[in-house]
């Protein structure tokens, strides 16, 4: 299953969904204010 997660807003919120859908091997987008690229 390819998803295509968007993650909008910013903050400790937007970074961890980010991290946890990213550790799932789904392709992620932040929009808004991303904290730190890892």
């Amino acid at each position: 299953m390819n998803h295509r997660v968007l993650v909008v807003g910013g903050g400790a919120i937007g970074s961890f969904l980010a991290a946890r859908l990213a550790r799932r091997g789904a392709p992620t987008a932040l929009a808004g204010r991303p904290r730190s690229a890892e």
